[in-house]
């Protein structure tokens, strides 16, 4: 059990300070990719205004090769931590001793090998599949002399026949038209673009560097967040380029409904497609339990505990005051669970929209079968009784609701709803299944 002594820190006092960080990329999926994981760190990433794709001189070797890269980025822009990423491939049978294939060309290569080719190549070197992709990340702070270097890579083997998946809607980074869709990681059954987001990001070659990337700036991130008499802080507000969502009433939407009702997609499909920061409830939770639980304390007693000894508002209390989302910026909230969250709100004037995805019993079901792992399914009535315990929630939020979306269609027409949903003009086409009340 948490000892009274440490509930001091156990509850954040005040707003985290996040340290603010741009990618230079030419590649859309890359900063998708990485703005997502980092977003996980509290990372707050950024693209700049114009990015003119740097020239890269695959001579020079990885290091010398990020290293140009920032050269290439303009004087003002060098004034912000930034940082490059660059991605190279070792195919053994086709590599020797001191060089590897397609090595630091791996794009350049791809774009003109056809997967036939490759597998055809690879059984005139004896069928060794075998193959590791690396990524390298330079980063750049602001007065420091040089770069900060950051590497991960992901052994595995290519697969022996085509990629015949569909490509991820939601994370695009995932798709069957990359060599990652093309790659096994060891010890995995599926390709490394064929796997759910959390299962890919823990073997994501790119990912294991972003992951360091990510503890890194944790660190300088610390010094933002030392006592006021430690650091002086402007007054001078910056003004926001970002629109309003929906009205001026609000910019903070909760989006709400029962366990696999759309809510996660909802907030990572906003954050993906138009850049809206998206806070999930149980991060919350599950951080705390990381740092907090005891040994043979499953998450849900966790949970219980955790909020019979610090209130059902504990997961708003949090993301308020140590995240400091209450800004001007469009802001997402899903997964709140408890009345008090929505209580505590209202009473400290914090308004927001309220958006109640509903979505049949069977249906929820079916979705949570095709994601569940095989050794924890639950049958059909532990499932409907797991939220039970909320239903009085459920029922004041689908009551109070300012918009209701009906998640009971397929993935594509569920985007279009978002898209709606989260349109500055609404002067698009209402689809089928949105009620706004």
């Amino acid at each position: 059990m948490l000892k009274q002594s440490e509930s001091r820190n156990f509850l954040p006092a005040g707003a985290r300070k996040r340290l603010k960080c741009f990618f230079y990329t030419s590649s859309t999926n890359k900063f998708l990719q990485a703005r997502h994981l980092l977003s996980r760190y509290g990372v707050i990433l950024d693209s700049p205004r114009s990015m003119i794709p740097y020239s890269e001189d695959y001579t020079r070797g990885k290091e010398e090769l990020l290293a140009n890269a920032i050269e290439q980025v303009t004087p003002n822009e060098r004034m912000m931590p930034f940082f490059v990423e660059d991605s190279s491939l070792r195919i053994d049978s086709l590599s020797s001793t001191g060089h590897d294939f397609p090595g630091l060309e791996v794009k350049e290569w791809f774009q003109k090998t056809s997967f036939q080719q490759l597998d055809k190549q690879l059984q005139e070197h004896g069928g060794i599949r075998t193959a590791t992709i690396k990524s390298g990340i330079a980063l750049h702070l602001p007065g420091m002399p040089r770069p900060i270097y950051l590497y991960g890579d992901t052994h595995g083997h290519i697969a022996s026949s085509p990629p015949e998946f569909k490509s991820s809607l939601i994370y695009p980074w995932l798709s069957s038209d990359s060599f990652d869709g093309w790659f096994i990681p060891e010890g995995c059954k599926k390709r490394l673009a064929e796997m759910g987001i959390d299962e890919s990001l823990n073997v994501h070659f790119r990912a294991r560097a972003l992951k360091q990337l990510a503890e890194r700036l944790a660190e300088y991130s610390a010094v933002l967040n030392l006592p006021t008499s430690a650091y002086y802080v402007s007054n001078k507000k910056q003004p926001s380029n970002q629109l309003r969502l929906f009205d001026e009433v609000s910019n903070l939407i909760v989006a709400c409904g029962k366990r696999a009702s759309g809510k996660t997609i909802f907030g990572e499909y906003a954050y993906s497609a138009f850049g809206i920061p998206h806070y999930e409830a149980s991060t919350v939770v599950r951080r705390y339990y990381r740092e907090y639980s005891d040994k043979n304390e499953t998450y849900s007693e966790f949970a219980g505990r955790l909020h019979a000894t610090h209130g059902d508002d504990i997961v708003i209390r949090t993301l308020f005051e140590e995240l400091d989302i209450f800004s001007a910026n469009p802001t997402i909230i899903t997964g709140l669970r408890k009345l008090d969250e929505l209580s505590y709100m209202k009473q400290n004037g914090i308004s927001y929209r309220l958006i109640y995805i509903d979505t049949n019993d069977k249906t929820r079901y079916a979705r949570y079968l095709d994601r569940a792992r095989d050794e924890n399914v639950m049958t059909y009535e532990e499932f409907l009784e797991e939220d039970n315990g909320n239903q009085e929630y459920y029922d004041f939020a689908r009551k109070n609701a300012h918009m209701i979306i009906e998640n009971e269609f397929d993935l594509q027409h569920y985007l279009s709803q978002i898209n709606y949903v989260l349109s500055v003009t609404n002067n698009n086409q209402r689809p089928q299944g949105i009620r706004v009340l």
